[in-house]
């Protein structure tokens, strides 16, 4: 088959696993007649409308198995299938108890049993199951999550399987490691390494989130490559069949040092396609691996398609197959530069169309943070797993030198964030969008009207004469359009009166600066993220009103850190209150 039948071929698979099978047409019949279909018209490719039956018809049980959420009480061994994460009532954690998943939560005379354990491990639990309230149904799908179940028993139960041992042995040893680089750089290394993000606090995750970097902490297709490489000196030493039966267990290692997550897969299915094509000899254009590895992961788990992360993932891969080449190719100024920046404007192009729908937009300083930051994530990855894994077999001293470099470049990555998330430009979206697309298409037009004309066909072929992105590449074109789209990457001005920036946090415009007003609904995280979202990036004074002052002391945190002292016109600076001891 050729690359296109493939991608339209996955595209098939997505589509029917996202909207699944109709129960009154019978799947199994479809599924064995377009096989038949297929070796008797020597058509392939029907084999594809095959595989998009199936993976329908998987999506529908699924979806109709999860829906039925049982109810009532349950007990027996209970398996982790993520990491205990504490929360605001207690230790949250996803189990598998018999046929189904639950987001079990973990009573406070219980957290010191959990708490040590890893994905994989068992309990004895006893508990009442009810339903998953407060979460999207299309994140309760991608998780398998039958319901929530409560608690009342727990007790330690049966060792992990030997695969579940080896891979938290991994996982404990990179953490015992990284204690040497204080509890800050140690949450930051164990995300960008392992993307285990646990000990991220509230403003950790919004500095990284209001400056792009977000997927930094989430594993992606460079950890698996940096594995590989880590992995080369054995896998050069075997044959070719056996290079790809290890490379292959490299990746299943990966995959449950990492905990499965939805980058993580198709980030490690693209590289067992490209793995096996080279192993039997075949060359696989990136287009053809990543289409592969999109349908494997739908049929084997078709709600994995209702997953964000996953989305985001594919889009950014796709993004970065259509475009990154092109780009670096048009781009002007030297390949260390052109490279990177091709490749960050690509993977956002390509998930545009879903972060829009997520959040709404793009932040302005997106690309410089990435293009300051992603090469120091790199290193981290390379530098920071080698010498974690020698680490954290040593005493403390001894791996606090080993980190050195680590601890340098997490430095600067957290540096990039902090910065970042203080620069006054809020996020680019649909409406801000509209007047630099304004701009540019009047640029073009009028180059058009003064005859500057590109060739549909190219150079030296016929066709109708258009105008193309060429016809703006003189300086003083691309200056003009540059200042008259500048207006856009400041926010709109806030007037006097005020504004809600989040369920229970107002923010008011003084001659002074901003004041923010943080009431007893108020989140840290939400707070700092719609704030952001209207410009606000600091702050004269942070008032609480019944508010939790471990939430006011956060947000006067990031806030007021970056405010200069203000003028003999103005009040002393608002100070937050400090948090409250445990």
């Amino acid at each position: 088959m050729e690359d296109r039948e493939v991608v339209v071929g996955a595209g098939l698979v997505a589509a029917a696993a996202l909207r699944g099978w109709p129960s009154s047409v019978p799947a199994v019949w479809t599924t064995l007649g377009l096989m038949v279909l297929a070796a008797l018209l020597r058509r392939p490719v029907l084999l594809l409308g095959a595989v998009a039956v199936l993976a329908g018809s998987r999506s529908a049980a699924t979806v109709e198995a999860l829906d039925r959420t049982p109810v009532g009480v349950v007990h027996g061994v209970a398996e982790l299938v993520t990491d205990p994460e504490p929360g605001r009532f207690g230790t949250r954690v996803q189990v598998r108890l018999g046929a189904n998943r639950y987001a079990a939560e973990v009573p406070r005379s219980s957290e010191s049993l959990v708490a040590p354990l890893l994905t994989g491990e068992r309990l004895v639990v006893r508990g009442r199951v009810g339903p998953l309230r407060g979460v999207s149904r299309d994140w309760r799908l991608s998780r398998h999550l039958a319901g929530t179940l409560r608690l009342t028993h727990v007790e330690r139960g049966p060792p992990a399987d030997p695969w579940y041992r080896l891979a938290n042995g991994v996982h404990r040893l990179l953490a015992r490691g990284a204690g040497s680089l204080g509890e800050e750089r140690r949450a930051l290394f164990l995300g960008l390494v392992l993307g285990d993000d646990r000990a991220q606090t509230d403003v950790d995750r919004f500095r990284f989130r209001s400056t792009g970097l977000g997927h930094l902490l989430a594993v992606s297709g460079q950890n698996v490559a940096f594995v590989l490489v880590l992995a080369r000196p054995i896998l050069s030493r075997c044959g070719l069949r056996a290079r790809v039966l290890v490379g292959l267990a490299v990746l299943v290692l990966f995959v449950l040092v990492t905990r499965a997550e939805p980058s993580v897969l198709r980030a490690t299915a693209m590289a067992a396609v490209a793995l096996v094509a080279a192993g039997t000899g075949r060359v696989a254009s990136g287009r053809r691996i990543l289409a592969l590895a999109v349908a494997g992961l739908l049929v084997a788990d078709p709600v994995l398609v209702r997953s964000v992360g996953f989305r985001l993932s594919v889009a950014a891969s796709i993004g970065l197959l259509l475009f990154a080449g092109p780009l670096e190719r048009r781009l002007p100024g030297p390949s260390w530069l052109r490279e990177p920046l091709s490749a960050t404007l690509s993977a956002q192009a390509g998930t545009l169309p879903v972060t829009l729908g997520l959040s709404g937009g793009v932040p302005v300083v997106s690309v410089a943070a990435n293009l300051l930051a992603v090469p120091a994530a790199g290193m981290v990855m390379v530098v920071g797993l080698g010498a974690g894994l020698v680490a954290g077999t040593v005493q403390d001293g001894v791996a606090a030198v080993l980190h050195l470099p680590t601890r340098v470049l997490l430095a600067w990555i957290d540096g990039v964030a902090r910065v970042g998330a203080r620069v006054p430009a809020g996020q680019l979206g649909p409406a801000r969008l509209a007047w630099p697309a304004l701009v540019l298409g009047l640029v073009l037009v009028w180059s058009w009207w003064r005859g500057e004309r590109v060739p549909a066909g190219g150079a030296g072929r016929s066709g109708p004469p258009t105008v193309g992105l060429s016809a703006v590449r003189s300086r003083w074109r691309l200056v003009a359009v540059a200042v008259l789209c500048s207006p856009v990457l400041l926010p709109p001005p806030l007037g006097p009166h005020p504004r809600v920036a989040a369920p229970g946090a107002e923010v008011r415009a003084t001659a002074c600066g901003f004041v923010v007003a943080v009431g007893p609904a108020a989140r840290t995280g939400p707070v700092l993220e719609g704030l952001w979202r209207l410009g606000v990036t600091t702050a004269v004074e942070v008032r609480s009103s019944g508010a939790d002052r471990e939430v006011v002391a956060e947000v006067g945190g990031q806030l007021l850190a970056a405010q200069d002292r203000p003028g003999p016109a103005c009040s002393v600076r608002g100070r937050a209150p400090p948090p409250r001891r445990p």
